[in-house]
């Protein structure tokens, strides 16, 4: 009896190791061989921006990706955003491309990698580089996207969606416009030893007053340098104008060789600067094209004031109207003078 309840209960210890070994491994084969549908495209994602990590998800089911932002990153207007893009999938996928934009500006910002394959379990690294328009608004909201695309949709960790915000730097000054001109007109071509003047726009997008700001207007191969003090330019967040005109006259050498000449314009003070360089050309008296001078008719007539004219032409009707009249009367009184010294003898 006993070698038989021996036996039994050996037979049950097998039965449960079997029956035991094979619910672990269908249990196994179940969570391991997950169908290729339900495995996620892109495993993980991190997003960092100018060089900290601000994003992340990391997924291995399909279409359940949980992604965090660490942080809101503060992006300076008219400056470069570096993002980089750190990734890897659970599977091999061709034509990949990393594509990252931000929304709420008038146009799109956008930048967007070449072409690439991925191979399972590798990690890559993507580095896109948006510009930051110097005119963006730092009131609005902004997002940036990050996407990983191929031919067709991906699942899991291939997309992310980033809140941003927006300041201006402390001091940046901005040279607009230069236009050139002289008393034939606006252009860019000159005789020698004309004076020619330079109306300059500069524009402050700081954050702060920009305090003394001169500007510097210089013709190294003539030896010409202008320097001129435009005072103090405000920001958009002050009651002061963010924007200065200012007007730089030079003389141009009688002797200037007739060619092409550099202008460089610079604006500065004691925190910031920034320059602009145009070309302009010395001709000769005989260069001088035929356009220019329709043009100085153009402009001499759009210069007549009408209303000055009209006044003159009023005030010399007026004078000729009282000069006829006195010598009427200075005729009407000569015959009783006369008669009087007809009377007399």
């Amino acid at each position: 009896m006993k070698t038989k309840q021996i036996k039994m209960e050996g037979k049950m210890k097998k039965s449960f190791v079997l029956i035991t070994a094979l619910v672990f491994l269908l249990f196994t084969a179940s969570t391991v061989n997950v169908k290729a549908s339900e495995v996620s495209d892109i495993k993980e994602m991190t997003v960092y921006i100018n060089g900290n990590a601000v994003w992340h998800c990391y997924t291995y089911i399909a279409d359940d990706c949980d992604g965090y932002q660490y942080s809101v990153p503060a992006i300076e207007r008219g400056t470069n955003m570096e993002v980089r893009v750190v990734f890897r999938a659970n599977r091999d996928i061709e034509n990949v491309k990393v594509r990252a934009w931000i929304s709420g500006y008038r146009e799109e910002i956008e930048a967007v990698t070449g072409k690439f394959d991925v191979f399972e379990g590798v990690q890559y690294s993507k580095v896109l580089v948006l510009s930051i328009p110097s005119d963006i608004d730092a009131r609005d909201e902004y997002t940036l996207y990050v996407k990983i695309e191929t031919k067709k949709d991906l699942s899991g960790c291939d997309e992310a969606s980033i809140a941003l915000t927006v300041q201006r730097t402390a001091n940046l000054l901005k040279i607009l416009s230069v236009d050139l001109w002289s008393s034939k007109g606006k252009s860019n071509e000159f005789k020698a030893g004309t004076r020619v003047y330079a109306d300059v726009v500069i524009k402050n997008f700081g954050n702060h007053l920009a305090e003394d700001v001169f500007v510097k207007l210089s013709v190294p191969e003539l030896g010409i340098e202008r320097n001129v003090y435009v005072g103090d330019i405000g920001s958009y967040d002050n009651s002061y104008s963010d924007t200065a005109k200012i007007i730089v006259p030079i003389n141009l050498p009688y002797d200037a060789e007739a060619k092409s000449y550099e202008m460089i314009v610079k604006a500065y003070n004691n925190e910031v600067s920034t320059k602009k360089v145009i070309t302009f050309k010395v001709v000769k008296e005989n260069e001088v094209p035929a356009p220019a001078i329709e043009k100085e008719k153009e402009l001499v007539t759009e210069a007549i004031d009408w209303e000055t004219v009209l006044m003159i032409v009023a005030i010399a009707l007026a004078v000729a109207i009282i000069v006829l009249l006195a010598v009427l009367l200075v005729k009407q009184k000569a015959p009783e003078i006369k008669s009087e010294e007809e009377s007399y003898y």
